[in-house]
C-alpha cells in the first residue's frame, strides 16, 4: 500500500464513525494521544513541522483554543465523545454510542492501515515525549482531569 492510499484508506474507516454535533468547547480534554505512523505524517506534512509536546500536556495542535488540524485529526480524537468511556462532557451526543470495543477495533484498523506502509512502526507519541508503556495510563489520567474541570 502507497502512502497515498492509506490516506483514502484512513479517510474511508474516518466516514464509518457516528456523525457528533461538536459545541467546539472540548480543547481542555485535548492533550497527550497516540496515533498511527500515518496519521503522524500527514499531520506533520500539513503543518510543515512537527509539533512538540508541552509540559502543560495540552496537544501542541492547538491553535487559540481550536484544533488546527481538525479535517485531518487522528482517529482518537474522533472517538472522543463517541465512545462510551469517553463521553464529552459537554454533552454533544453522537448518532450512536460506539462500545469500548468498537472503539478499540478503529483503532486496530487504522493501526493496520500504517502497519502496511510502515511495518514494525511505533505509534506516533513521540511528539509528546511520553514513553509507549506509560501512554494508556497517562492518557486516563487526562481524560479523569478534563472531566474534573468540565463538572459545572
Amino acid at each position: 500500500m502507497t502512502y497515498e492510499q492509506s490516506l483514502t484508506a484512513l479517510d474511508t474507516l474516518y466516514a464509518e464513525l457516528p456523525q457528533l454535533a461538536c459545541q467546539g468547547l472540548c480543547q481542555q480534554s485535548c492533550g497527550v494521544i497516540l496515533m498511527t505512523r500515518i496519521e503522524w505524517l500527514r499531520i506533520t506534512r500539513k503543518l510543515g513541522y512537527a509539533p512538540k509536546g508541552k509540559p502543560s500536556c495540552v496537544c501542541p495542535m492547538l491553535k487559540h483554543g481550536r484544533c488546527s488540524v481538525h479535517p485531518i485529526k487522528p482517529l482518537i480524537c474522533r472517538l472522543w465523545g463517541m465512545t462510551e468511556s469517553m463521553p464529552c462532557p459537554w454533552g454533544c451526543q453522537p448518532d450512536w454510542w460506539l462500545s469500548d470495543t468498537e472503539g478499540q477495533a478503529f483503532l486496530a484498523r487504522a493501526e493496520a492501515i500504517a502497519q502496511q506502509v510502515f511495518p514494525q512502526a511505533q505509534p506516533a507519541a513521540y511528539a509528546q515525549g511520553i514513553a509507549s508503556d506509560a501512554i494508556p495510563s497517562f492518557v486516563a489520567s487526562l481524560h479523569r482531569a478534563a472531566r474534573r474541570r468540565a463538572t459545572p
